[in-house]
């Protein structure tokens, strides 16, 4: 039996280690989707679950909103402590009392409905941040995407510096070409390499800005999927104009409303003065008898009425209206230029998708050709290299500024935009310019 049990303790501690071994040294998943890094972010983020305690905050004093006022039990001795009968406690009267306050003016439900309305208002915060760090994830992703892509164009420019250099070595060692054209060369590859190097570690940067939106301090991904070739489809300003309501930044204010007319209602009912009831056993040792006694206070409301708290609720009810106005005002701001800056970049886009970068690569050829054939110098050919990866670099940052100005609009509007893959990009064409809004 003991050897049995021995070699069952052993087995177990091999399996844990080697599930612990084999935990400690798993790769993390090659490809993270934006669907995947949308649920982490949205179940791990630190600021959303330090957030969540505000609304279990607010449940709690929705709970104690509906709470009745305690009774009040009392025990009253009079006349005690003096001179002659009144020395001791003997003759004092001894009275004990129920003291119970009424509440009236609806104060109860009126403090249920403030409470309610704080707990909308709260969980409308919480879809605002949702939404915020749903943003920040899109933002940040597509960082990674747009550095991936920029890592990889850099390397193809590095392979094709190589070549070049390679080829005009060859020459500068034939004695065709000064050995200065090959030293110009391999600069050009020294400095493509340098700028490989750069591009990797603002690559890691970036992977870890969009981890550290799920609290990870270290990349738990290798690469993101999204190639940025799928643009988002804008649609025309008046729709989008229209959509600004869905976004939870405005759409709160009726939520918000509905509270503040709760607190102004509240505070109605508080200049209701309160009623007070007692009512006890007296005992009095003198004669042997005994009494019941009972009371009634109300307090006279001459000075203080509550009306400053009234006019200050009213003036916030107000206030409401003023506020959003303010807010759609400013997202229409903010809807306006990111939809100029997502324009300008869908400009770009496709006039260096469809005409710059094929003219730019039919030049480079022409050019290597020449060089090779003694019909160009270096100075072109360098200078139509530096074209094609300028044109291409360009091509890179306008899909990531376009990207980044879908995403923007997305969070201000409150909803998804359609993709429209590469074969269908001239239909974004016809997507009104700004100036012509409609």
């Amino acid at each position: 039996m003991g050897y049995r049990l021995m070699t069952f303790m052993l087995a177990a501690m091999l399996i844990g280690l080697y599930g612990w071994t084999a935990a400690a040294f798993a790769e993390p998943p090659d490809n993270l989707s934006l669907e995947r890094a949308l649920e982490k972010a949205l179940s791990d983020n630190p600021d959303i679950i330090a957030f969540e305690g505000e609304i279990g905050r607010a449940k709690a004093r929705q709970s104690q909103a509906g709470l009745y006022p305690n009774p009040e039990l009392a025990f009253e001795l009079e006349g005690f402590g003096g001179s002659g009968p009144f020395s001791g406690t003997d003759n004092a009267e001894r009275t004990f009392y129920l003291e119970q306050d009424i509440l009236l003016g609806g104060k109860i439900k009126n403090r249920r409905r403030a409470a309610a309305g704080e707990l909308e208002n709260i969980r409308w915060e919480m879809r605002m941040i949702e939404q915020d760090i749903s943003n920040a994830v899109k933002q940040a992703y597509i960082e990674v995407a747009g550095a991936q892509r920029a890592f990889k164009l850099q390397q193809e420019v590095v392979d094709l510096s190589s070549r070049v250099y390679e080829a005009v070595r060859k020459k500068s060692d034939a004695g065709k070409v000064s050995p200065v054209e090959s030293v110009k060369a391999e600069i050009e590859l020294k400095n493509n390499r340098q700028a490989l190097r750069s591009l990797k570690r603002r690559l890691e940067g970036n992977r870890k800005a969009l981890a550290s939106l799920w609290g990870s301090a270290e990349p738990d991904f290798n690469r993101v999927s999204e190639t940025l070739d799928t643009l988002p489809m804008l649609l025309p300003f008046s729709v989008l104009e229209a959509a600004l309501e869905e976004n939870p930044d405005i759409g709160r204010f009726k939520a918000e409303r509905r509270y503040r007319q709760a607190r102004y209602d509240l505070a109605q009912a508080q200049r209701i003065p309160d009623l007070t009831l007692s009512g006890g056993y007296r005992q009095i040792p003198e004669s042997e008898d005994t009494a019941f006694i009972a009371e009634v206070a109300i307090p006279l409301n001459i000075f203080d009425r509550n009306q400053g708290n009234i006019e200050s609720a009213r003036q916030a009810v107000k206030q409401v209206q003023d506020r959003r106005s303010a807010v759609i005002n400013d997202r229409r701001r903010q809807l306006n230029a990111v939809f100029q800056n997502a324009l300008t970049a869908r400009d770009e886009i496709l006039a260096l998708e469809q005409d710059i970068i094929p003219a730019t690569r039919q030049v480079f050829a022409a050019k290597k050709e020449g060089y090779l054939n003694g019909k160009s110098s270096f100075l072109e050919l360098l200078d139509a290299q530096r074209v094609l990866f300028d044109s291409q670099e360009r091509y890179n940052d306008a899909l990531v500024a376009y990207h980044l100005a879908a995403a923007e609009i997305e969070r201000l509007t409150g909803r998804s935009i359609e993709k429209a893959p590469a074969r269908d990009r001239n239909i974004m064409k016809t997507v009104p310019k700004q100036g012509d809004k409609e």
